[in-house]
């Protein structure tokens, strides 16, 4: 028989259904159903393949069969012996984890007797079945026995018990009359089951050989009186009893013999004792090396268990002496919950195949590589995914995007060490996940599969069960609602005094568990960097641990200082309570609706005119903190470039310091001064207000033509249009990309092909010939630096394969590793020897770096940066930092060009953004400059645009995919024409002016529409012509 843990549930696999005859489930601790009851609660989990049973196809639990007075010959009760029952029951009797909870109605249970049937799952139109399993159970008026596969045994078998104990108990006779009396009946019993219960006749035969046992110690005289004798049988059989009842085995019983014997004798071990009686002897004998007591059972010697073992003491068992795996933690993932597809709010994880490799950013082919692994294209055919990693510390992911011909688009996000609860796939495109070790270590499938899950949108559950769980901490409780007080040092540690009052925790069902010692009470503690503070349960002391520090099984930890904030433990709430936190700016409020103003001065500095109210902060349980004091109510507070004004908690004083000094722990930043824009803080958004958002609602006039190519920058080389096309950041020769040449009428003319990076800057200098590269990208490896080719257009070069190879001495490489952590964009300046790097990459431009090149004789690498090139009039690889200019934080930068002392950009992560950036130079040498912006956007484009470049010092170029867009730099417009043939302008214009460029100078202008004119000879000549033409 199979003992039933108290509290726990019957647990059934569908596939694995391996209970066999003999094995019986008691349930009848767990089920309290008894004829005429309503609502009878029966839990049964279902698994499937050891894994929790899901309940697809609208599976509910069923339970179907006849209750009657007998069973029949098969030992069953069918239509002919008994009533017809049944329950079906409702979705909502699905309660999760692989359980159902039936409310058996009083139906169940019409009469005494016996229930035969089945227990399994179904559709509700019973349509689909899935296994069932027999079952039976025994209805009484007072609890039922139920069983799984079990026949049932015990009745003849306790009657027979009962009426030995009553017989011993009062007969008049000799106590061998009476157990010769009941060997015979016993042996009736082994006689007439023996075909059926081969279990009952193992017991009987057992307790037949027991009563041989005691008549042998009353004829040895190793028994006490008959008073003594009727005693001890008396408590065998109650004992013998009850413990048949609890499915005790047969040594529970040798425990109670050995109590009806005096004295017994002791032997060195079991072979001295057989040594001595060989043949046996009557009586009980102790070995001394086991401890054990030994009977004769007429033909050996039987070990009958310890012979006195100690009691255990209610209470005695500390949580030490348990093993781990009978120990259940007090812990909110005990289940690991928190990595289940539930606790995400989807009903699954989708079971993708990962191949070891990456894929090229160039043109997303198959790239062979050991930490990384790739979904196969076309295997994630979804509506949109969730992406959860839960190792963070080791893995990262991103995912590329093909078009319906699963030619490869770009990388839909950069590399992520977190989730992403809700990504929407285009319809049409096609999608792959990427795995990879962050360290660059060999990457390992299997691991990465248990640690990058990948769920559906269309699985998304109505609610999300892991909002529903149950938090450990709330099982604490402070009394009379007194709180710890908790401040922050300077040097990051955390000070916590304890309540004046007692912790008490409760378990999951409300009882009280621990109550914290009085001792604790306003106890003072200190948490450095890395400390915990531990309620320890075992020994109920609270104290201060490193968090990599063993404890004791049961633990709470209160609080954890991690440079200076509690992330963690049941005292967090408090700190959130009681410190101010700058990522909270919106639970300020001015009173009155008012808000600060500012003024510009002419040394970068601002007034900031305070409001004409109090500041009010609030936490985010809507406790208010603190209110700003009435001296401040319009008071006009200077506030120097690169300085903060701060709002400190601790004193309630608004005050100015500069950005690199230490600030308080407890304090808000109101504003972040950078040359005039107040770029952080609670302030921020009035000044935004006053002096307009970052980009512009403004929109500019286009004119659009279709081009073959476009992918990173563009630049004008002479007459000539060049399209960059990138290639593997890593300059692989293997894997490069192109230069496309087009001459004005956008014909490919020529072309280079490259291993020299993104080319997401590429300017050109048209008094020296050089080509000018950056780098700036998605990819957090790439390297700060810029590349020059001098002489671009006259470079020899293969004809077949012509390679401008990133490792020739035809390409100079300056790097700039402490201007920027990441690759930089490049544009040249007012001359030859300046350029701009543009700073920021990925997040977005934040800032613009003057440097100075080496040329010549002229080397800067002493006190700058690069490698001194000897023996050059040109370039010689050195440069130096001039000037930081600081300004709003664009939008990632996708190309640039300079233009009449201006930068001309073009900004975009979707919807395109293009600006004018004007360089502000500061009073003094030594200090940072600014940027202003002028921006603009254009109608009808909803993606990134590819490049920018001045075109014939009237438009700003840029290109998406398959259009060239050009957009007027003022109210002119112009271009080439052939003289005798019709010209159309890319925008409705007037006051056309015509400049012969060919010996035809007998020109005129003959209009045809407000789009369209004709250049014309007086001579009927043909030849060539600049035009131009206001823009209506």
């Amino acid at each position: 028989m199979i003992k039933i843990p108290e509290a726990s549930i019957i647990t059934l696999d569908t596939y694995k259904r391996d209970l066999h005859v003999g094995e019986a489930f008691d349930l009848s601790e767990n089920f309290n159903g008894r004829v005429g009851d309503e609502q009878v609660p029966l839990v049964i989990k279902f698994l499937e393949r050891g894994k929790t049973q899901q309940f697809e196809d609208g599976l509910v639990p069923f339970i179907s069969g006849f209750v009657g007075d007998r069973l029949n010959d098969d030992n069953v009760v069918n239509a002919d012996t008994g009533v017809g029952v049944s329950y079906t029951g409702t979705r909502s009797d699905i309660v999760g984890m692989g359980m159902v909870k039936m409310n058996l109605p009083g139906t169940m249970f019409p009469q005494e007797g016996w229930f035969y049937g089945f227990l399994g799952l179904e559709t509700p139109d019973h349509s689909k079945r899935v296994s069932t399993f027999n079952v039976w159970f025994h209805v009484y008026n007072g609890n039922p026995d139920m069983f799984v596969n079990k026949e049932p045994f015990r009745t003849e078998l306790q009657k027979l018990i009962d009426s030995f104990t009553t017989d011993i108990a009062n007969t008049e006779k000799d106590a061998l009359t009476v157990i010769a009396e009941y060997k015979k009946k016993f042996q009736d019993v082994i006689t007439e089951y023996q075909q059926k219960f081969q279990g009952v006749v193992d017991n009987a035969t057992w307790l037949t050989d027991q009563l041989d046992v005691i008549q042998a110690k009353i004829n040895s005289s190793d028994i006490a009186t008959k008073s003594e004798l009727e005693q001890a049988l008396l408590q065998m059989n109650k004992d013998i009893f009850e413990s048949l009842k609890q499915k005790a085995d047969k040594t529970y019983i040798d425990n109670y013999l050995a109590k009806i014997t005096y004295v017994p004798t002791t032997f060195v071990d079991l072979d001295a004792l057989k040594a001595k009686y060989p043949s046996g002897a009557n009586g009980l004998y102790i070995t001394a090396d086991t401890g054990h007591k030994y009977i004769w059972n007429g033909s050996e010697w039987k070990d009958s268990g310890a012979y006195q073992a100690e009691g255990l003491a209610d209470g005695s068992v500390t949580i030490d002496k348990l093993n781990n795996n009978a120990f259940t933690y007090v812990s909110s993932d005990n289940m690991a919950f928190n990595r289940t597809a539930l606790s995400k709010g989807f009903n699954n994880y989708e079971k993708l195949k990962f191949e070891v490799g990456t894929i090229s950013g160039a043109d997303g082919s198959d790239v062979e590589a050991n930490n990384t692994v790739r979904t196969v294209l076309g295997a994630m055919n979804y509506q949109g995914i969730a992406v959860f990693n839960f190792n963070s510390s080791k893995y990262q992911w991103k995912l590329a995007q093909y078009d319906a011909s699963k030619k490869f688009v770009k990388f839909l996000t950069d590399w992520n060490v977190g989730q992403n609860n809700h990504i929407e796939f285009e319809s049409g495109k096609y999608y792959r996940l990427l795995a990879s070790t962050i360290d660059g270590s060999k990457i390992d499938i299997d691991d990465t599969s248990l640690n990058v899950k990948v769920a559906s949108l269309s699985n998304k559950m109505i609610y999300n069960l892991g909002d529903l769980s149950r938090s450990f901490e709330h099982m604490i409780t402070i009394g009379g609602g007194a709180e710890p007080e908790i401040s922050v040092d300077k040097s990051q540690n955390i000070k916590i005094t304890m309540p004046t009052t007692s912790l008490t925790m409760f378990d999951g069902l409300g009882s009280n568990v621990a109550v914290s010692p009085v001792t604790y009470k306003g106890v003072t503690y200190t948490l450095a960097h890395g400390n915990v503070l531990v309620w320890n349960l075992q020994k109920n002391t609270i104290d201060v641990q490193a968090i990599s520090d063993n404890r004791d099984k049961l633990n709470i930890v209160l609080a954890d200082n991690i440079y200076g904030q509690i992330n963690n433990g049941f005292f967090s709430q408090f700190y959130d309570r009681k410190i101010a936190r700058n990522d909270v700016g919106y639970q300020i409020n001015i009173a009155g609706n008012n808000h600060p103003s500012f003024v510009s001065n002419s040394d970068n500095s601002l007034d900031v005119i305070m409001p004409n109210s109090s500041l009010f902060y609030f936490n985010h349980f809507g406790k208010q903190i603190k209110v700003s004091d009435s001296k401040y109510y319009s008071k006009a507070i200077n506030l120097p470039t690169n300085s903060v004004l701060l709002w400190n908690f601790d004193t309630n004083e608004i005050v100015v310091q500069a950005q690199e000094a230490e600030r308080p722990v407890n304090s808000i930043i109101l504003a972040n001064n950078i040359y005039k824009h107040v770029t952080s803080g609670y302030f921020e958004q009035y000044f935004d207000q006053q002096f307009g958002p970052e980009y512009a609602d403004s929109y500019r006039a286009y004119a659009e033509q279709d081009i073959a190519y476009n992918d990173q920058d563009i630049t004008v080389v002479g007459d000539e249009l060049w399209i960059g096309m990138q290639s593997a950041p890593n300059h692989d020769a293997a894997h490069t990309g192109q230069i496309i040449r087009l001459n004005r009428n956008l014909k490919q003319v020529g072309r280079y092909v490259h291993n020299l990076g993104h080319l997401n800057t590429m300017d050109y200098c048209a008094n020296n010939d050089t080509l000018l590269i950056g780098n700036s990208s998605d990819e957090k490896s790439a390297v700060p630096e810029i590349i020059l080719i001098p002489n671009v257009s006259k470079l020899k070069v293969n004809p077949d394969w012509p390679l401008i190879d990133y490792n020739s001495s035809a390409v100079i490489k300056i790097q700039f590793p402490d201007i920027s952590p990441m690759g930089v964009g490049a544009v040249f300046g007012e001359t030859p020897d300046v350029a701009y790097l543009l700073i920021g990459g990925a997040p977005g431009m934040n800032s613009v770096v003057k440097i100075e090149l080496g040329m010549g004789t002229s080397d800067l690498s002493s006190a700058g940066y690069g490698t001194f090139i000897k023996d050059t009039d040109g370039y010689n690889g050195t440069a130096q930092y001039v000037r930081r200019y600081y300004g709003r934080t664009m939008e990632v930068n996708q190309g640039a060009t300079f233009y009449n002392g201006k930068i001309y950009g073009a900004f975009s992560r979707s919807k395109p953004h293009f600006a004018k950036i004007t360089l502000h130079e500061p009073q003094l040498t030594n200090h940072d400059g600014f940027y202003s912006i002028e921006d603009w956007t254009i109608a009808d484009y909803g993606t990134e645009p590819n490049g920018m470049v001045i075109y014939d010092g009237l438009y700003m170029r840029t290109t998406f995919d398959g259009k060239l867009v050009d957009m007027p730099l003022s109210n002119r417009q112009g271009g080439q024409a052939n003289i005798g043939k019709t010209v159309k302008m890319p925008f409705r214009g007037s006051n056309i002016q015509v400049t012969p460029t060919s010996p035809v100078t007998d020109l005129y202008v003959e209009v045809v529409d407000g789009q369209n004119f004709n250049v014309k000879s007086v001579s009927e000549k043909t030849g060539t012509c600049n035009w131009s033409a206001a823009i209506d």
